[in-house]
């Protein structure tokens, strides 16, 4: 089951969510208030603890939702109405079962907000707007938070460094203290206005340089490469990554002196380990993981902070084939219901032909 919705919504009108779904019929929904704790719970989604700290909160809103019967066993796609919600930041949580049990049903939880402040932005210029009229909002309160990673705690925090009015025209220019050196960071936007709040937790990204220059955006990547890319539990997994910088003005350059974390994720997400890197003189750094012995294996990730780059890996408890199976192509024309006659060959892959084997 998935299902998407809208990021923000307009107060006072209903709005849709679409379900993706197969073999179920029935759909439990609740929607709840979400406050900056639960905000914070939204980081562990992929954690169980997390599911079970949601389905006990406490909800605004419970109802149903009729699914139409499916019997084929494919995923289908239906759109659900939700009735219309006065502004404020909500979590909407679907679920199989009515009972929202964590281990015995499927479950989904979507933060979206509602809200009739909206802004649009070229660069550091942004204007506040109606959101269903467009008109400007006048004398809005704009907080900026910056968004900083602490190294010792492993963790992201948020910092108010800015504050502004907009003018009559629903405008305000970002701006930073001047500094010689450039300067980077990730930062979201606070805005007030009549009594009404609107502050998403999506990020923005920002770029100066110099004291007079201001360029809206270093789009820059970092690109994985590991020595594998299918690993045994337990087995050391090598990795290096090149980081490349672009300015919007001028062409792709290496990225010296860049520092960054790289961290693996097992199959469920889960944060298995992760190492401070720091990209040499040619835009590169190299490290290494030992992978963990026990656990569920399948797909692992390695991703840059900031999501700036990432690389899939497989780990299995696999055995490396000794021989290969290869059929004839097939000849002529066949319908529906034909017989067909299919001549397969086994061999080693040292050449020779495999004899006396059992084909099941």
């Amino acid at each position: 089951m998935k299902f998407s919705i809208e990021k923000v919504t307009t107060p006072g009108q209903p709005f849709k969510a679409l379900i993706q779904y197969k073999n179920f019929t029935q759909l439990y929904l609740r929607l709840i208030k979400a406050d900056e704790k639960l905000k914070i719970e939204l980081d562990n989604y992929y954690d169980e603890k997390f599911w079970s700290k949601i389905v006990v909160a406490s909800s605004i809103r419970n109802w149903q939702q009729a699914m139409p019967a499916t019997d084929d066993m494919q995923e289908h796609a239906a759109e659900i109405k939700i009735d219309a919600l006065p502004p404020g930041d909500y979590l909407l949580l679907i679920s199989t079962d009515k009972d929202f049990n964590v281990k015995e049903s499927l479950l989904g939880a979507r933060l979206f907000y509602v809200s009739n402040i909206s802004y649009v932005n070229n660069g550091q210029n942004y204007f506040v707007l109606h959101r269903e009229t467009g008109q400007p909002l006048t004398n809005a309160d704009v907080q900026v938070w910056e968004q900083r990673y602490d190294y010792k705690t492993s963790k992201y925090s948020r910092e108010k460094v800015a504050s502004y009015k907009t003018d009559s025209k629903g405008f305000f220019e970002l701006k930073r203290a001047k500094d010689p050196a450039p300067y980077s960071s990730n930062y979201s936007l606070d805005i007030n206005y009549n009594g009404e709040r609107f502050f998403m937790s999506d990020l923005q990204y920002y770029y100066y340089y110099n004291n007079e220059r201001e360029i809206p955006e270093e789009n820059f990547s970092v690109f994985l490469f590991t020595d594998r890319s299918i690993y045994r539990p337990g087995q050391t997994l090598y990795f290096k990554g090149i980081a490349i910088s672009h300015d919007g003005e001028t062409k792709n350059a290496i990225k010296p002196g860049f520092e960054t974390i790289v961290y693996l994720r097992d199959a469920n997400d889960q944060l298995v380990d992760s190492m401070k890197v720091k990209t040499n003189d040619y835009g590169s750094f190299s490290g290494k993981f030992q992978l963990p012995q026990s656990g569920l294996n399948g797909q692992f990730t390695l991703v840059v902070g900031d999501d700036k780059g990432a690389a899939n890996i497989s780990v299995e408890e696999y055995k490396r084939p000794k021989f290969y199976v290869d059929y004839e192509k097939i000849k002529g024309t066949y319908k529906v219901n034909d017989k067909i006659k299919i001549v397969g060959l086994t061999k080693a892959y040292a050449g020779n032909n495999i004899d006396q084997a059992t084909v099941t």
